[in-house]
């Protein structure tokens, strides 16, 4: 195979996805669920491992590290076993896990999780959907404040995923919290094509979370806005998070695999590239590298930020 990478720097992937479904239940990917938000699973319905995502990262970038999030496994430790397992020399590797904050033993869990070594942060789907939050309850709901403290406690990352419409909930719970890093998932997932969300809402978000220094967002998962991936389309959400967030506070996720769905990995970090084209090599090795190894803790020294750094905008 022919590299031909799209940057001249180690990347560092802070969102993607691998799943066992031969000997781990994910009811997302089963063959009668209904079909997800983006559409029909047939096409990832089958194990991802890393040497799939490797394959299919290698033409486009020399990818060093990644922090894998939770997919959906109804056994987040024996998910995190298995997907710790796959850990390769040369790649650094973070692991979000899976939690229940409606569970009474949620902040147990908070501490049981961390003592396996690449466990870095957790993640509950709070979106205001009952399809993808079946409690459907406030992202700051009460009951959830035995698990943020255990987080905060831990001084761990918690990896926000709600709609444009919950800002005033994530707020608070930035708020609340302050001594826990938020991380914000998929650009904060805006439904533009859907009709769902406006940019102006959207934006709206995007500048009320950013005043909050202990959130950061993640450039990740951006079909919701445009399927086609389509530069003129995405490149005010782009740079809006980017402007509002700073790169030292913005973590480029692949999202693979689901994102390949709608195209080849190298195609949408062109497409990125594209829109970035004014931004200097200091910000984009933020972007696509140091944030991730800052925010998520994943052995920066081999990702080019100097042992015991912290992101400047998380310090305060």
């Amino acid at each position: 195979m022919t590299l031909c990478p799209l940057l001249d720097f180690p990347v560092v992937d802070g969102h993607f996805h691998l799943w066992q479904p031969g000997r781990l239940l994910y009811p997302w990917l089963s063959p009668d669920a209904p079909p997800p938000s983006f559409g029909s699973a047939d096409a990832i319905r089958d194990e991802i491992g890393f040497e799939d995502y490797r394959l299919a990262m290698a033409p486009a970038v020399d990818i060093r590290g990644g922090v894998h999030v939770e997919a959906g496994c109804t056994d987040p430790m024996a998910e995190t076993a298995w997907v710790t397992s796959q850990a390769m020399p040369g790649f650094v590797l973070g692991h979000v896990v899976q939690i229940d904050m409606m569970n009474e033993s949620a902040a147990g869990f908070v501490n049981e999780a961390l003592t396996d070594p690449f466990v870095r942060g957790f993640r509950m789907r709070l979106n205001a959907d009952r399809r993808i939050n079946p409690g459907g309850v406030a992202a700051d709901a009460a009951r959830y404040t035995p698990a943020f403290a255990a987080m905060e406690a831990a001084g761990t990352v918690f990896d926000l995923s709600i709609f444009p419409g919950q800002a005033a909930e994530a707020a608070r719970l930035a708020a609340r919290w302050p001594g826990l890093t938020f991380v914000l998932n998929h650009l904060g997932w805006p439904r533009i094509e859907t009709g769902q969300d406006s940019f102006s809402n959207w934006r709206s978000m995007i500048r009320t979370l950013a005043k909050h220094r202990n959130v950061a967002i993640k450039l990740s998962m951006l079909w919701p806005i445009d399927r086609a991936w389509r530069a003129d389309r995405l490149r005010p959400f782009v740079l809006e998070a980017i402007e509002s967030f700073g790169p030292e506070r913005t973590i480029w996720g692949s999202n693979f695999p689901i994102e390949t769905i709608f195209g080849k990995p190298g195609e949408q970090i062109a497409v990125l590239l594209e829109i970035l084209n004014e931004v200097d090599g200091a910000a984009l090795e933020d972007i696509f590298r140091r944030s991730a190894c800052r925010i998520y803790g994943i052995e920066p020294a081999e990702c080019g930020v100097p042992s015991g750094t912290a992101p400047p905008a998380l310090m305060a």
